[in-house]
């Protein structure tokens, strides 16, 4: 089709709504897995029901189409103009949409229509004119049943023009057509939106749209196109929207591709995959250079399944937690997102040539981890709209059995929760013993950083007391998986072995919180603003991969020699990621003296040991981590080696735990918005 083709005069569409029927292409929606589901996924194959049933394949292929599109960000435009002045628009070809990011009815209309095609399904082009005399464009998809992929039944409102019947449209409801507004998926500028609309959105606007039409112009889509002599060639779609790599990626591995003479320009997907293809046939034996093209090609293939599962929504750090759970250390260069799918990539490599590949491989374990980090795994159904992505490249790119995913799912991938457990209103009611608190607050953090709060009251303030609300808290608010606790607590209550107490119920015994719950604790005076200013202040100055302090017996328990060692430089305490310390034979309190100084981060041993002993405590740095790595490693490393000894570790980290982040301070005892008592 020549360009003169695609004008069409303003107001006139119904007239020439035959001309835009060849400008549905589905052929360049072929093996874009981030535009429409190939054909081995599961969406796919309920296209295809035996004995005519499946009713719901359909609906769920034309919502997983809906979410791939508007996962492209699109954004509403008005229409192109012709810059002559006659009055005519312009109407987008689907690589004009898709390169400039925006389009109107019309053109979104046509690509869904060429998707639709591609995904095997019968579009119906369906031109209004509206009350307000604008016109209108949405999409009709047929109903399908059985294994009949002949031709869509008649919607009575096919190749004419009249008013819309409400009966009639009712009808075609009953019937199971389904109509979608595709301009939903878009952010609409003019209208100062920001974000697409739900498909339920999309679904209602269309029918409220066809209800109040004055008039309505509709044309099948698959019978016309079947019967043209000279179907329109469209121009092939480019790479995926974002889908190119980052400079630094770009850093990390050019210098080994120029070294043997391949240059990337774009990096992109086309041009890394036409790279790969050259070597393969310059190169046919496995070679260093060749695996980097690899793992490159299927990174870049994977990245909107990342992002679709949320891998987007999380900080690196937590992205390194579920590197290292699921693949295993990640370099401590390795800065983005796209570097661990790269590496997670070159793992799956490295695996098949061991002969050790496992039923899922490592760049799918990474995703599947990601996806149950954003979700709950046992909740997690591929068949679904919201996983059409990760279904359709588990089944058709990689060859994985969906089996495999979901055994992995339930077996390998827990949702991690994280829970502080603070103990609130503390005072002495007996002469000896830590005071006994009021209560016990929960704030509970998912993985997203949302906050639930919940308070436990203590009945009477004793051990019984207090143990039956931490009871009650494990039993009824935590969840019944990967749970990570920390116990806010003032002075007191730091080295009487809390984190000991059988406080969780398992098969109606009572096990130790450190059994299952890796407890950690925190010193609740860090709450206090100026308390907490010196906590961050001294965090600014660690080195974590710098070795640990032991405080020297001559200065423990005294506040003034204490600050005045941690403030020496030469003796570097201010620098050691944390300190290790015991109480004094000659008395003292050297514990409250650190905290009160902003030292967050110790290893205390609640009996006196000679200075030689207490260098047990004190882990070195294997260089392979980064510094947020070994400050959330570290408490379990020394959980490990001084299991038999009398320790307490005690980690106030600000920034939050293990990838999850810290929630906004609340001031100590309360409850957040929204908690219950």
């Amino acid at each position: 089709m020549a360009d003169s083709e695609q004008w069409l005069l303003v107001g006139d569409e119904l007239r020439q709504l035959d001309r835009l029927v060849y400008m549905v292409v589905p052929d360049v929606f072929r093996g874009r897995a981030d535009l429409v589901p190939p054909a081995g996924s599961a969406l796919r194959q309920t296209l295809r029901p035996v004995g005519g049933g499946g009713p719901g394949g359909q609906e769920r292929m034309v919502e997983a189409l809906y979410e791939l599109l508007a996962a492209h960000e699109l954004s509403y435009d008005l229409d192109p103009r012709d810059p002559a002045g006659v009055e005519r628009q312009k109407v987008r070809q689907p690589r004009e949409v898709f390169a400039g990011r925006r389009g109107n009815c019309v053109d979104l209309a046509l690509v869904f229509c060429g998707m639709a095609l591609e995904a095997q399904l019968f579009p119906v082009l369906a031109v209004m004119l509206l009350p307000d005399r604008s016109r209108h464009t949405v999409v009709l998809i047929a109903p399908q049943s059985g294994d009949d992929r002949g031709s869509p039944p008649d919607c009575s409102l096919d190749e004419r023009q009249g008013t819309a019947d409400e009966l009639r449209l009712a009808e075609l409801l009953m019937q199971g057509w389904i109509a979608v507004d595709v301009t939903r998926a878009t952010s609409d500028v003019l209208a100062g939106t920001s974000g697409s609309g739900t498909f339920a959105e999309a679904r209602h606007l269309a029918w409220s749209a066809l209800k109040s039409a004055r008039d309505i112009r509709t044309l099948d889509v698959a019978r016309r196109q079947s019967a043209a002599a000279t179907p329109f060639r469209a121009e092939e779609l480019p790479p995926p929207y974002g889908q190119a790599y980052s400079s630094a990626l770009r850093d990390r591995y050019g210098p080994r591709l120029a070294h043997a003479g391949i240059v990337p320009v774009e990096w992109n997907a086309a041009e890394l995959h036409a790279l790969r293809s050259r070597h393969r046939a310059e190169q046919p034996s496995p070679s260093p250079v060749g695996d980097i093209l690899e793992a490159l090609c299927a990174a870049l293939q994977a990245r909107p399944v990342f992002d679709s599962v949320g891998g987007d929504d999380f900080a690196l750090a937590t992205l390194r937690h579920l590197y290292a759970d699921h693949v295993g250390q990640a370099p401590r260069d390795a800065y983005s997102a796209d570097e661990l799918l790269v590496l997670a990539a070159a793992a799956g490599i490295a695996e098949f040539r061991s002969g050790t590949r496992q039923a899922v491989g490592p760049l799918a374990r990474f995703l599947l981890g990601v996806a149950g980090h954003a979700d709950d795994p046992e909740g997690i159904d591929l068949g679904s709209a919201r996983y059409a992505l990760l279904d359709a490249w588990l089944t058709d790119i990689l060859g994985h059995l969906r089996e495999d995913a979901r055994r992995y799912l339930l077996n390998e991938v827990r949702r991690r929760t994280w829970a502080l457990m603070e103990l609130v209103g503390c005072s002495s009611t007996a002469a000896a013993g830590p005071p006994w608190p009021r209560g016990v607050v929960v704030d509970l953090v998912d993985p997203l950083g949302n906050v639930t709060t919940r308070n436990f009251p203590c009945r009477e303030r004793s051990e019984l007391g207090l143990k039956n609300a931490l009871r009650r808290a494990t039993t009824t608010f935590l969840p019944g998986r990967a749970v990570a606790v920390d116990l806010v607590v003032p002075r007191e209550w730091l080295d009487v072995g809390l984190e000991h107490w059988d406080v969780v119920d398992v098969g109606g015994a009572w096990d130790p919180m450190t059994r299952d719950l890796r407890p950690r604790m925190r010193w609740s005076g860090f709450k206090h603003d100026r308390l907490r200013e010196r906590l961050e202040t001294r965090l600014r100055k660690a080195d974590w991969h710098g070795a640990p302090a032991v405080v020297p017996e001559a200065v423990a328990g005294d506040r003034t020699s204490t600050a005045a060692w941690l403030d020496d430089a030469s003796a570097g305490p201010g620098q050691s990621p944390y300190l290790v310390s015991c109480p004094p034979p000659r008395g003292g309190d050297p514990l409250d003296v650190l905290l009160t100084e902003g030292c967050g981060f110790i290893v205390w041993f609640t009996t006196h040991h000679e200075e030689t002993n207490l260098q047990a405590a004190c882990v070195q740095s294997n260089g392979e981590e980064t510094s947020w790595e070994r400050r959330s490693s570290l408490p379990r490393q020394l959980a490990e080696r001084l299991d038999k000894q009398r320790t307490t570790v005690i980690w106030n980290d600000p920034q939050g735990r293990d990838g999850f982040p810290m929630p906004l301070a609340r001031r100590s005892g309360s409850l957040r918005s929204g908690g219950s008592r």
